[in-house]
């Protein structure tokens, strides 16, 4: 998948997904989308068997059982309606001829035609992109790098402490690194 950084609206966006067609669309969906809805139905499901409805360890998953709960709707009715409207939209942008960069969580935006575009020969996940969590009050610490949800050796998305959470996700990272062409 092609990065770049990207010069608009007085901002600079450091190594965000670069799509320039429909073809670009059609390879982040089969991987990247495909990898977090996935990983969002499971979340959800493994939400409702503990018993902790509404506690997801995903952003789309707790996104989803907001609006499901507002809505009373069932949660993969609400995941489907809004991964559908969000692809329709991306797609009918790209129809118009109008470019998307796509953040490493997943939201985008059109790029503007006057913006500037400076396209990565290859993204380098850093340190910079680990990001590790605790929710308040909770036991677990959560852990991502760029976006994507760090698993460890044995699909595990909770860590017990926040050191192993920082190491399983160094690891994760040179994985990621290690996978580009």
């Amino acid at each position: 998948m092609k990065r770049a950084n990207i010069q608009c609206f007085d901002n600079n966006y450091t190594g965000y997904i670069l799509i320039e067609d429909e073809d670009d669309m059609v390879e982040y969906d089969q991987t990247l989308m495909k990898e977090n809805v996935f990983t969002t139905v499971d979340d959800l499901v493994e939400s409702s068997t503990r018993g902790f409805m509404g506690h997801c360890n995903t952003r789309l998953g707790n996104v989803v059982h907001t609006i499901a709960g507002i809505k009373g709707q069932g949660e993969l009715r609400v995941l489907n309606s809004l991964v559908e409207s969000v692809v329709v939209k991306r797609y009918e942008y790209l129809s118009k001829g109008i470019k998307l960069a796509i953040s490493n969580n997943g939201g985008y935006f059109p790029i503007p035609k006057d913006a500037i575009i400076e396209k990565l020969s290859e993204y380098v996940y850093t340190e910079k992109d680990i990001n590790i969590r605790q929710f308040e009050g909770g036991r677990h610490w959560y852990a991502s790098v760029g976006g994507i949800d760090v698993i460890d050796d044995f699909f595990g998305r909770q860590f017990n402490t926040y050191d192993y959470a920082h190491q399983t996700a160094i690891k994760f990272m040179k994985q990621l690194n290690e996978q580009k062409p």
